[in-house]
Order: C-alpha cells, then structure tokens, then sequence
C-alpha cells in the first residue's frame, strides 16, 4: 500500500512538475481490475486499483494501450501493462 501511495505522488509530480511539454508514463502496474478501454474499475472504491484509476483521470492522463498484455492458459486476459500520456496517440 505504502509503494502505491509513492506512486501516485510520483504521478502527480511527473503531470505537474513542469519539467517538459509532454508527458509519458510506460510501466506493469498489475491492476487487472481497471479497464481503460471502458473506463471501469471492478473493485469497490477507495480500493487501491480504484484509487489509481482516479487519479489518472485526475491528471488527464490517456491510457494508450488498446490489447490485453497477460495472456495465459487458465487465466482471462487482461492489460497489466500501461503508456499514460497527456495526450491521445501520443
């Protein structure tokens, strides 16, 4: 919890730090309980998947992965694996 709270801050500061034009955030974040494509978290609120969920719309950060990134025998599918951008198609 405490490495998810950091993460957020770390969102916040690379959104408004002022250090560029542009902003791109790459990286697994294992929240399969978000789904970007229909802007829906499957958890309660006030839940960490949630949380983050809110907060990159709060940034007006754009998830641009489209595909699932897990995909394995025995498992649904899912997009663990994220390009936030503060712009579409960026």
């Amino acid at each position: 919890m405490e490495n998810n709270a950091r993460l957020l801050k770390v969102l916040d500061k690379a959104v408004n730090g002022g250090w560029g034009d542009r902003v791109m955030i790459l990286g697994d974040f294992n929240f399969r309980e978000i789904d970007y494509n229909r802007y829906i978290v499957n958890t309660g609120i006030n839940t960490e998947a949630e949380t983050l969920f809110r907060k990159t719309q709060d940034l007006y950060l754009v998830q641009n992965v489209a595909d699932d990134t897990r995909i394995r025998e025995g498992t649904q599918p899912s997009t663990l694996n994220y390009i936030f951008a503060d712009e579409e198609l960026l």
